[in-house]
């Protein structure tokens, strides 16, 4: 293959938008506009078992920012009729893919997110097609704090998938570091990580109010996000009269529990909002001072990324891939749990946020996590990918 031919590509994402979650796995379409303008086609195609679904399988066909999709929609059935749900997955992979093909045309590859069943996908595809495949993780699931990677079968399946793969890129070293201890390796890996539209995540001219305010947007999924050990920092940080809000983004089972925590400890001076999304998001980005992000586990967590891409100083648990996006200039991380140390990190961003160059936050953002600068590591992927296939095959 040519160096000056671009390439045309299929993403095979486990996780994409859709009717339980439209937010899910945001961060592939963050990889896909990365490279739209560098490649000829760019293709989603993704399967979702949707309980809720109206009809037992639905197929869209629709572009979107000059993304072609082929989405496919399928009834999912629980408890003694789940076997009728996974044959309905495994029908709709093998038969969208092959009308993915007849509508957007043979890739030169596919990209798989996420392992490991579209990986199944894109093993059988290989020897189908003669397509090479390549593989993202985003999934934590591999990191020694969540230890929730079992099964006999799985890893035997899931450690062939990244052997007969053209490459694996992980979106942190410390999830790559994870792979490989699971022995989930081939010799074309690299670290590509996540990305943000940065034309976007923009700061804008704040107002000057009273009131510091914290930032915190996730799933609110507490065994995750320990939303619980932010309340109980805001609650001591009150006892010592600190003039300060706490903005909480974000929607789930926990959250009525958090808002009854608040009220009870009389935490006026703490949000709730639910689920927002776009403008209504950003604003809120727009106009804090600082985020907070406190969990007991993670990945690459976008909504540093979108912190630091608006220009504020962050707050982080040291888990996962976070020491790789908080540093001296752009924040403070402290131990998972450890609610106290959280307290002073809060308690110190607010006395000395003046001393953070906010401009600087943003352009040290940019340059690592813009869609031109991961994009260009994802086309080098791509390369070697192909290269690498056709020198073994």
């Amino acid at each position: 293959m040519s160096e000056g031919k671009k390439l045309n590509i299929f993403f095979l994402p486990a996780w994409y938008p859709n009717p339980d979650n439209p937010i899910a796995g945001k961060f592939v379409i963050g990889h896909a506009m990365a490279i739209l303008e560098e490649v000829s086609h760019l293709s989603v195609f993704y399967v979702h078992p949707y309980k809720n679904a109206s009809q037992i399988f639905k197929q869209e066909v629709f572009a979107k920012d000059g993304i072609n999709h082929l989405i496919i929609t399928h009834k999912r059935f629980d408890g003694l009729l789940f076997p009728v749900s996974m044959l309905l997955y495994i029908f709709s992979l093998f038969y969208g893919y092959k009308q993915a093909i007849k509508l957007f045309g043979k890739p030169d590859i596919n990209h798989v997110h996420v392992l490991t069943r579209v990986g199944l996908l894109a093993l059988v595809m290989k020897y189908i097609y003669k397509i090479p495949y390549v593989i993202t993780e985003h999934w934590s699931r591999y990191l020694p704090m969540v230890n929730n990677y079992h099964g006999l079968i799985r890893k035997k399946l899931t450690r062939l998938i990244a052997r007969k793969s053209s490459g694996i890129s992980a979106v942190s070293e410390n999830l790559l570091m994870a792979l490989k201890s699971h022995n989930i390796i081939n010799e074309n890996s690299m670290v590509i990580r996540n990305t943000i539209d940065t034309n976007f995540y923009k700061p804008k001219a704040k107002n000057e109010t009273t009131h510091f305010k914290f930032l915190h947007v996730s799933g609110l999924e507490d065994k995750v996000k320990n939303v619980s050990g932010i309340l109980n920092a805001v609650k001591e940080l009150n006892r010592l009269k600190l003039v300060f809000q706490l903005h909480i983004i974000g929607d789930y089972e926990d959250k009525k529990t958090f808002e009854e925590f608040a009220r009870y400890h009389h935490l006026s001076n703490v949000f709730f909002y639910g689920e927002l999304y776009g403008e209504e998001l950003l604003k809120h980005y727009q106009d804090a001072d600082a985020f907070v992000l406190f969990s007991n586990y993670e990945n690459l967590p976008c909504v540093l990324l979108e912190a630091i891409c608006v220009g504020m100083p962050i707050i982080s648990s040291r888990v996962g891939g976070t020491d790789e996006i908080v540093n001296v200039n752009n924040g403070i991380l402290v131990e998972a749990k450890d609610e106290k140390a959280l307290e002073i990190a809060m308690k110190t961003i607010i006395n000395t946020y003046q001393q953070y160059d906010l401009a600087l936050i943003r352009q040290q953002a940019i340059q690592e996590y813009e869609y031109k600068s991961v994009g260009k590591q994802m086309l080098t992927f791509y390369r070697l990918a192909v290269a690498n296939y056709h020198r073994i095959k």
